[in-house]
């Protein structure tokens, strides 16, 4: 669901990798409600062309729509572009495949941001092309009783090599068994 941290975990994600020299290309497929602008500096914010454009209009170039990332480690992104009419119809454009090839073909590490998978299609369509799938849960706002969905999923082989992680987890252990480790000496 929103607010859970796929973008902001997904652009770390990103980051990491090219911060340890690795040529990553980082995607916003969230084409209903992107927050792909509000962690990337992009030259026109929200309004940046990206790949919804580059699906729609066979005059755009792959590259006209990949930009780097104003930072010391080059990270080149690709944003989500304008809000189509249509985001499933448009993610089963041959397109797509075309611009994950490239990207493949160009890149040591291609990080997507997608939208919620429990509520919409789009990232079912984008799955296919995934090596990983990394389904971020937040502690205490995530509703427990749509953690079956992933599992189905899971079950089904349709979310490739899924992985869970928690997002947000506190420290406080609140009696629960677990392992700690500090410094200090009590004289």
């Amino acid at each position: 669901m929103s607010g859970e941290g796929k973008t902001f975990i997904s652009s770390n994600i990103a980051k990491t990798l090219a911060i340890s020299g690795h040529k990553v290309a980082y995607i916003g497929t969230d084409f209903r409600f992107p927050k792909f602008h509000e962690v990337i500096d992009l030259p026109e914010g929200s309004n940046t062309i990206g790949f919804t454009n580059y699906i729609m209009n066979p005059d755009i170039n792959i590259k006209d729509v990949i930009y780097r990332e104003k930072s010391e480690d080059p990270l080149d992104v690709i944003p989500p572009g304008v809000i189509p009419p249509n985001p499933s119809g448009l993610l089963m454009n041959d397109r797509v495949q075309t611009m994950f090839k490239y990207l493949e073909e160009n890149y040591d590490y291609i990080v997507v941001d997608t939208a919620p998978v429990s509520l919409v299609t789009d990232t079912l369509l984008i799955s296919k092309l995934a090596d990983l799938t990394v389904y971020v849960v937040k502690e205490n706002f995530s509703d427990k009783r749509l953690l079956s969905i992933p599992e189905k999923y899971y079950v089904d082989g349709r979310l490739v090599n899924m992985a869970v992680l928690l997002n947000y987890a506190s420290t406080n252990m609140g009696g629960a068994y677990g392992y700690g480790y500090g410094y200090g000496a009590k004289k």
